[in-house]
């Protein structure tokens, strides 16, 4: 014969007292929950979606971080975009005005030097565009410090150098597997030392003073190899751009979606919760009852 365990009062109430105190536990935890719109408040409440939250997190800021780096490439570009399209422009003036200064039949002597003049503005543009910056960095000599490019001696023996402290390219990454430069080599597209734009509008302007035509007509097919070059610089710099311009628009859509499996992750179902708590209350209100009637259970209730 099985032996019956024993039951007593005291122990009914205890298990009461416990079943309220874990309807009351369940209650808190998703009023925290609603206050706060989180289904997860600490890592005890899930521990392996706290793992995926934190991951996701750090995904976010390593994206948010490659937008901030698209944003300032597209700058950067955008300001080498407009210096050599101003370089282009201030050759064209040159070229011009090396073709009015050959038809030697209408110039004089106070023309050429005024076209001459014209031209030695057209190497002070050149070169201000040469050393143009953006927030202080050289746009054509990567990370070298101070002038891009310096001239010493007078015209038209001046030398023009370039800057080396410090030189190398400038890269921005622009997401998980994929960088670009931002900067552009100014010797590839300005030259250097005797074949250097510089050098050849100093020339030109000084051909066009003295009335050598011959020397004049060499300079000018210099200066249209170039605008082919600047031409060049251009294109590239333009592709580079279209390129961070993808990378800027996968970035807005990757944070969509790290935004959306964050969300999935750590926010709370509102109206899931919403039901619960009302179940979790009704069932809370009639333990409360049945609990309320056993506590009241005296010594004259076995009595009677």
């Amino acid at each position: 014969m099985s032996g019956l365990s024993r039951v007593t009062h005291r122990t009914i109430q205890e298990q009461s007292l416990a079943n309220l105190q874990s309807n009351l536990s369940a209650m808190a935890t998703l009023s925290e929950q609603l206050s706060t719109g989180k289904r997860i408040n600490r890592p005890s409440d899930d521990p392996t979606g706290t793992v995926d939250a934190l991951r996701l997190r750090t995904l976010q800021r390593d994206n948010e971080q490659y937008g901030k780096n698209a944003n300032d490439g597209l700058a950067w570009l955008g300001a080498t975009d407009r210096a050599l399209q101003s370089t282009l422009s201030q050759l064209n003036v040159a070229t011009n005005r090396a073709m009015q200064a050959l038809n030697s039949g209408t110039q004089n002597t106070t023309s050429r030097a005024a076209l001459a003049a014209e031209v030695d503005g057209v190497l002070s543009a050149v070169k201000g565009m040469a050393n143009s910056t953006y927030s202080d960095r050289n746009l054509f000599a990567g990370t070298a410090t101070g002038d891009a490019v310096t001239a010493t001696g007078t015209a038209p023996t001046q030398t023009f150098t370039w800057g080396t402290i410090g030189l190398g390219t400038v890269m921005r990454q622009i997401g998980p597997n994929d960088s670009v430069r931002v900067d552009t080599d100014g010797r590839d597209v300005f030259g250097d030392g005797a074949t250097s734009v510089f050098k050849t509008l100093e020339g030109l302007a000084a051909a066009i003073r003295s009335g050598d035509d011959a020397t004049t007509r060499t300079l000018y097919s210099q200066l249209q190899d170039r605008q082919s070059t600047v031409t060049t610089a251009l294109t590239e710099v333009g592709a580079r751009y279209n390129r961070v311009t993808a990378a800027q628009n996968a970035v807005a859509d990757r944070d969509v979606e790290l935004t959306k499996q964050l969300s999935d992750v750590q926010d709370l179902d509102f109206p899931k919760a919403v039901i619960a708590m009302q179940s979790q209350k009704t069932a809370y209100d009639a333990a409360l009852q049945v609990t309320a009637k056993t506590l009241q259970t005296s010594l004259m209730d076995f009595i009677r």
